[in-house]
């Protein structure tokens, strides 16, 4: 049974939620819309794992992540429990606060992935080019299987 205060407080905490909406340029969200916001896969998540954790103060996570280290499939699971758990563990302003701040974790893991592909890529192909610098020029494959032979050959008796 809920009281008259209970009543007016949960009124004016609608109110107080609409009008910071309104502020931030958001429009509100069903409770429907709301559900189906957190139980969306956060990429944030995914690309910075740990770090997010702690900046949402989401501990038990935090531990599953950790964990994911030695046990790998777990790091695809948990951002799929990322958001909800966020919105749960931590003080928001409002429902449009958080998703701006989910938008900037988003936004921030999709550049810092495809940043690390493109250092990956780079990487790759240098060390492929130091790699064919070791080798000889005019050497194929058959010389070096020739060499390994006469090797093989010399060394028996």
């Amino acid at each position: 049974m809920m009281t008259e205060s209970g009543e007016k407080e949960k009124l004016i905490d609608r109110a107080l939620a609409s009008e910071i909406a309104k502020e931030e340029g958001v429009a509100e969200i069903s409770q429907e819309g709301k559900s189906k916001y957190l139980r969306q896969f956060s990429f944030g998540a995914f690309v910075f794992g740990p770090i997010y954790f702690i900046a949402m103060a989401d501990w038990p996570l935090l531990a599953a992540s950790i964990v994911g280290g030695i046990f790998f499939p777990i790091i695809f699971i948990l951002p799929f429990f990322a958001r909800a758990n966020a919105w749960r563990r931590r003080k928001w302003i409002s429902f449009g606060h958080f998703q701006q701040n989910q938008k900037a974790w988003d936004k921030a893991g999709v550049y810092s992935f495809a940043l690390l592909a493109i250092l990956y890529i780079l990487a790759s192909y240098f060390l492929i080019k130091y790699i064919e610098g070791l080798i000889p020029s005019g050497t194929d494959l058959n010389t070096l299987k020739d060499s390994v032979k006469t090797l093989q050959d010399l060394s028996s008796p």
